[in-house]
């Protein structure tokens, strides 16, 4: 069964505040089914948005997974808001984390989609 978006938002935010990375939540979703966006923020003007990757998820084990949704090279901060605006108009429910990460993991490594 898969967690409820509010909790698996806390729990992640945890983790990775106990990992040592700066985390906050920029927007509030619906804490149950809201849509979680995480934007990693290199530091260096560059960002990376990555969106739920709903198809490939494991209902056995709520491993959610993510796609990156501005593609393969981080982007600057406008092109990054412009995306997250996007998804927001279609669903005004999302949740959006924010992870200050120089190397760009911010803990997803393991459940990250390639795209072909």
């Amino acid at each position: 069964m898969r967690l409820k978006a509010g909790i698996w938002v806390d729990a992640y935010l945890r983790r990775c505040a106990g990992e040592g990375l700066a985390v906050y939540l920029e927007r509030r979703g619906d804490a149950d089914a809201g849509a979680i966006f995480i934007k990693v923020d290199y530091l260096n003007g560059e960002i990376m948005v990555y969106a739920p990757a709903v198809s490939a998820f494991d209902a056995d084990h709520d491993d959610r997974q993510w796609r990156q949704l501005t593609g393969p090279d981080p982007v600057g901060e406008g092109e990054a808001a412009q995306a997250i605006e996007r998804q927001a108009s279609f669903d005004p429910d999302i949740w959006v984390i924010v992870v200050e990460d120089r190397t760009g993991a911010a803990l997803l490594d393991e459940n990250m989609i390639t795209e072909v």
